[in-house]
């Protein structure tokens, strides 16, 4: 074979020259992005869908009208690095991922200079489809096809009847979600569509905005106004706003009636994992700290965080 190409349609419009065809003009220059030493080729066409017999044009950020498909290309190049010989069976995972990791650094890229804010980093389960084609000559010799259109997983389910009757409850209320509550669903989202660096820091900056909001309720219920409770956060000494921890300390003593530098306390290894897994990986990423986050990470941050929260709504419910 003379090189691989791996072929998948992305979820959104890009507007970049069409240039999938392997026949190039001579003033055409393709993408490349150099992984471990190796040059791997992108190439990119748009699409449109096609609705009741009409080619919907229109450019839309959701690649519900209008989509991208890209190529990816692998040369001898990356084979002989990576040690694979003349057939790329028995390599198709290592393939893809790299594949993957490739239009990832293009995208982030791109959403850069063209500040679109929309497209995000794409995921296995963004990718209904994908095929690794090998290529000799310019024929195709060899073909591996991975997919999961067809198999309707999850079309027969449907939401459960507490779920249903709440839904409905809340609709006859006229509810609306506060900034709060949509804040909650962000680092869940972020680590879904698997950016852990993003997920860690706004787990938490929710933390501290979901334990701020339920400490002012419970000294509300006390009988405090608007005015004291806001003192609470202050530094009188210094008349400047407290470090969010010392105001959670001073917080669990005078409502929890707990210690949270206690080690016999009940919210002391709530506490102390906050500390360590939340609360200072969020601190260094805040202030400027280059790390990379792992998913590992991001799940102890989550956790964590996650574990405080619950406790301290539990005790004060």
């Amino acid at each position: 074979m003379d090189h691989v190409i791996v072929l998948f349609d992305l979820p959104f419009l890009l507007r970049v020259e069409e240039s999938l065809n392997l026949e190039q003009p001579d003033n055409y220059e393709d993408y490349f992005v150099i992984i471990n030493g190796a040059e791997i080729m992108l190439r990119f066409k748009k699409n449109t869908r096609e609705i009741n017999g009409f080619q919907i044009a229109t450019e839309d950020i959701r690649g519900q009208l209008s989509y991208s498909s890209v190529m990816v290309g692998f040369n001898e190049q990356f084979f002989n690095l990576e040690g694979i010989a003349d057939t790329f069976r028995g390599y198709e995972l290592q393939i893809w991922e790299t594949a993957l990791e490739a239009v990832n650094q293009f995208l982030e890229i791109y959403r850069r200079e063209t500040n679109s804010s929309w497209i995000n980093r794409i995921i296995n389960a963004d990718v209904y489809n994908y095929y690794i084609r090998a290529l000799k000559d310019g024929k195709t010799i060899d073909q591996y096809h991975k997919g999961s259109l067809g198999n309707g997983k999850g079309l027969g389910n449907i939401v459960t009847q507490e779920q249903d009757a709440a839904i409905r409850q809340k609709l006859s209320l006229s509810w609306k979600a506060d900034d709060l509550e949509r804040l909650a669903f962000l680092p869940e989202h972020q680590f879904l569509m698997e950016d852990y660096w993003a997920a860690t820091l706004s787990i938490g900056i929710y933390c501290e905005a979901f334990l701020s909001s339920i400490f002012r309720s419970e000294y509300s219920k006390h009988g405090l106004s608007e005015a004291q409770i806001d003192q609470k956060f202050i530094n009188k000494k210094r008349k400047a706003p407290h470090a969010f921890t010392k105001f959670l300390r001073n917080s669990v003593r005078e409502l929890c009636n707990q210690d949270v530098n206690d080690s016999n306390s009940e919210i002391h290894k709530y506490f102390v994992s906050w500390c360590t897994d939340t609360r200072d990986i969020r601190n260094l990423l805040a202030h400027g700290k280059k790390m990379k986050v792992s998913k590992d990470i991001a799940t102890k941050a989550m956790s964590s965080g996650k574990g405080l929260m619950g406790y301290l709504q539990k005790v004060l419910r």
